[in-house]
């Protein structure tokens, strides 16, 4: 069940160091909280049934959690950890509801939940197919699993996840842009873009989601003149964003206007100057202008920042 959403400052990594297409990665939790993070070491924070019954107040999050009984209520206390960042926390309060109540779906989804958050994504990925063993119709953990299959490379898997999600949440954006990025990862572009677009459908003015569109048709060579609006519409959006310029760069490297492509990554590399995409298809674009010392530095600079560049950039079809 999806009842709340966090957003976890995570990325994957692309040729750039930084993907341009890189999915939001959320979360859905077991059970609903608000929480307010107060001045010192007590926090405020109420389940749903606490400010029903008027129990709201500062408590020691630790010493709370330790004082609750219930797997239930361990549970709960479990996904207010986690809804506020307290991840450690989270995984403490959820191994005292599994370990009252071995069986307990929902827990198992917000500790493998708190897991992906920690970066421990084997764990999470136990965590999941335990949830989803005991409870094959909770929704929430076939998207949880579809994040952490993503993160680990397993694309194939991770798509299979977000169909059965997205089959009972289909207007969930952040779920249809995961599977895009599982899509597009594996090859699939006409069903990446497809996908984006839907997002962009349900969330139009989603820079993200714009820019990951442009990237993935400039990665796939289709649709570049469509890219090149979607990068245009959301630097609008999001003005200055290193990640876009270095899609539309590529777009432009793409359609042959390498002067184009240099002023973009230039660009892109004053806000970012480690960004190894932006780098290497900077030498690209300099080499087509007929500057072979300079583009063959840009392309040594990004090779020493990823020794991968070249071959993520062959797969795409580029090369010096």
């Amino acid at each position: 069940m999806r009842i709340g959403m966090l957003v976890i400052a995570l990325s994957l990594m692309q040729a750039a160091s930084a993907d341009d297409g890189a999915p939001r990665y959320t979360f859905r939790p077991a059970t609903d909280a608000s929480a307010v993070p107060v001045r010192g070491s007590l926090i405020q924070m109420c389940t749903p049934r606490e400010k029903q019954e008027g129990r709201c107040g500062r408590v020691p999050p630790l010493l709370d959690s330790a004082t609750r009984t219930s797997a239930e209520d361990l549970n709960a206390r479990g996904s207010d950890f986690l809804s506020i960042g307290m991840y450690d926390a989270a995984i403490e309060a959820l191994d005292r509801a599994i370990t009252l109540k071995p069986d307990y779906a929902e827990a198992y989804n917000n500790r493998g939940s708190a897991h992906f958050a920690l970066a421990q994504y084997d764990e999470a990925l136990t965590d999941l197919d335990k949830a989803l063993t005991l409870d094959p119709h909770l929704s929430g953990a076939f998207f949880n699993r579809g994040q952490a299959h993503n993160v680990k490379g397993l694309f194939d898997e991770a798509i299979v996840d977000f169909d059965a999600y997205i089959k009972v949440t289909p207007k969930d954006s952040d779920a249809l842009m995961n599977r895009a990025f599982a899509y597009r990862q594996s090859g699939q572009y006409e069903r990446a873009i497809a996908d984006q677009s839907a997002a962009l459908r349900i969330t139009p003015r989603d820079a993200r989601a714009l820019n990951a569109r442009c990237w993935t048709r400039a990665v796939a060579g289709l649709q570049l003149k469509a890219a090149l609006r979607d990068c245009n519409e959301a630097l609008k959006l999001k003005p200055d964003d290193c990640l876009t310029l270095d899609s539309r760069a590529f777009v432009l490297f793409r359609m042959g206007r390498y002067q184009g492509a240099i002023d973009d990554n230039t660009a892109a590399l004053k806000i970012n100057p480690k960004a190894a995409s932006s780098l290497y298809v900077r030498g690209l674009a300099k080499m087509r202008r007929g500057d072979g010392a300079g583009g063959m530095a840009d392309v040594a600079a990004a090779k020493t920042l990823d020794q991968s560049i070249a071959e993520t950039y062959l797969r795409y079809g580029v090369s010096p």
